[in-house]
């Protein structure tokens, strides 16, 4: 029984990601997954290390690791809801039978690795590119830290990705967020000297809270000394989660008794 679920899965998963994903050509995703989130690392740090020093190089080498995350994440999964219309493939799935949290789920598994992938390839470069090193550092407590911050991501990505079927387009909401990734969770300003009002928004952002803590376990923190801001984080992916299937499900409705995917 497992094992016929787990085969489903996989294969619903396998063929959204094979459909979905135009990136998906080994230019394109090389390009994507391995070189632009290098080389963005490694121009930020670079920057910050000729500008402000060292201390600024790591902070940003962090920083732009975990906005690697988000860049990804937000891309690769926003653009499968929009093709999924524009292929004319999303009625076939309001039509059928199958599961509709499995249905919305399996759109981000395959893009979920890639991003740690991203996180991987990144942080080596930091190490042998830039000479950093993060001494005394918990590894096991950083790989907890971004595996809980792609997961969130994800299920933000899922969330927003709805969006993207009633307004034809994923371009403009994904460059939105990117800028809100970039300026708010802290990943090259520190939340505690922005604005009042953008430290909050940005708590309520995945990679925030993961990104606090990734910054503390590389600083020699356990997985019990950052377990509040993992939990904070835990809970904003949860939230948008549920708030990404109930949108799946409302759109289902909206589609079956109007014939339509937008409301104008």
């Amino acid at each position: 029984m497992l094992a016929s679920v787990a085969r489903t899965w996989y294969r619903q998963s396998m063929l959204s990601y094979k459909g979905l994903f135009l990136w998906l050509n080994w230019f394109g995703y090389l390009s994507n997954i391995v070189a632009r989130p290098v080389l963005m690392v490694m121009m930020f740090s670079l920057t910050g290390r000729f500008a402000r020093g060292e201390d600024a190089a790591i902070a940003f080498a962090i920083g732009l690791t975990a906005y690697g995350v988000a860049n990804l994440l937000l891309g690769g999964i926003m653009q499968g809801f929009y093709y999924e219309r524009a292929f004319a493939t999303l009625a076939i799935v309001f039509t059928s039978t199958g599961s509709r949290l499995q249905s919305c789920l399996c759109r981000g598994v395959m893009h979920w690795p890639n991003a740690l992938l991203s996180v991987a390839i990144s942080l080596l470069g930091v190490r042998f590119i830039l000479g950093i090193e993060f001494e005394g550092a918990n590894w096991i407590a950083v790989a907890v830290a971004f595996a809980l911050m792609t997961t969130s991501t994800t299920l933000f990505a899922l969330f927003l990705g709805n969006l993207c079927i009633p307004i034809r387009d994923w371009q403009a909401p994904y460059g939105v967020t990117q800028i809100a990734f970039l300026g708010l969770t802290g990943a090259i300003i520190p939340r505690e000297v922005m604005p009042i009002g953008l430290e909050q928004v940005g708590a309520f952002l995945p990679i925030t809270h993961a990104l606090t803590a990734v910054r503390a376990a590389l600083g020699g923190e356990g997985i019990a000394e950052i377990s509040h801001q993992l939990a904070m984080e835990a809970a904003v992916g949860l939230a948008y989660g549920v708030a990404g299937y109930l949108l799946y499900r409302l759109s289902e409705a909206y589609a079956r008794r109007t014939g339509a995917y937008e409301t104008v």
